[in-house]
């Protein structure tokens, strides 16, 4: 039998991302909701909430993960982005305070 896999070279960005994704959701008495529920002012009792697919690329010193806001309905306003940025201190800064663990011994 022949062998049929076959080594694809992948550029190294696509190996340190992650796909992620999000929704709000809401638990009011017995039911789940997909959405939250406001239950006060002028939109009480309609359901609002997001959607929000993105993707995270992970390093070694960092991670960038930027999101999409993707509302579920016309009264969860409109469509979005958000980004973050974080920095693993203790590869940044090994030898100050801030990349020293708080309970090392």
């Amino acid at each position: 039998m022949a062998n049929s896999t076959r080594h694809i070279a992948v550029p190294s960005l696509l190996l340190s991302l992650l796909a992620c994704s999000d929704a709000s959701a809401a638990y009011v008495g017995d039911r789940y909701f997909i959405s939250t529920l406001a239950l006060d002012g002028p939109d009480a009792g309609e359901s609002t909430g997001t959607i929000n697919p993105g993707l995270i690329w992970v390093q070694e010193e960092f991670q960038f993960g930027p999101e999409a806001i993707i509302p579920i309905n016309e009264d969860s306003g409109g469509l979005g982005m958000r980004a973050q940025f974080h920095w693993y201190f203790a590869k940044v800064f090994p030898n100050s305070f801030l990349g020293k663990s708080i309970f090392d011994n």
